[in-house]
């Protein structure tokens, strides 16, 4: 089971990044693969949200639960049901210097075993890109002061 970890160090607070993470319903303004992200439940520390996306031409959808530990800076994620056998993560955000340090952590499995023996690398190549793209915009946000923004990394 594929599981990636990613960093991004950016300006802005830590506070400022993770109210950036946290507002997932805007990510299909600067993530070109994620077509819709709606919040279905909310409570003062978890939300559940169905996210739809498109990579190469397939359509994903998954509706996950959300936790947020807004005195830590985290964000975990998990799968509750969907297109996929198992998506969870967590998002970190840290101090570092004047800004701050994103850790992403993601574990997957697409729950097809003879697909992913044969496009391991494919598929974990794909979600490394995806999630560096999220990274990036994240990056290119805090810098700007502005959303609506495609970081293509292709």
């Amino acid at each position: 089971m594929p599981r990636l970890e990613l960093s991004q160090t950016m300006c802005g607070s830590p506070d400022k990044v993770y109210d950036l993470i946290c507002d997932m319903e805007s990510y299909p303004q600067y993530m070109k693969n994620v077509q819709s992200v709606k919040v279905l439940e909310r409570s003062y520390r978890k939300t559940v949200t169905a996210w739809f996306t498109e990579v190469e031409g397939s359509r994903i959808r998954w509706t996950e639960l959300d936790e947020f530990d807004p005195e830590e800076k985290i964000i975990r994620y998990r799968l509750i049901k969907g297109d996929l056998a198992k998506f969870e993560g967590q998002w970190s955000i840290l101090p570092e210097g004047q800004g701050s340090k994103v850790l992403l952590a993601l574990e997957f499995d697409l729950g097809i075993p003879v697909f992913s023996k044969l496009f391991h690398y494919v598929l974990v190549k794909k979600v490394h890109d995806n999630c560096q793209e999220m990274l990036d915009a994240f990056k290119k946000m805090m810098e700007d002061g502005k959303k609506n923004i495609y970081v293509d990394i292709t």
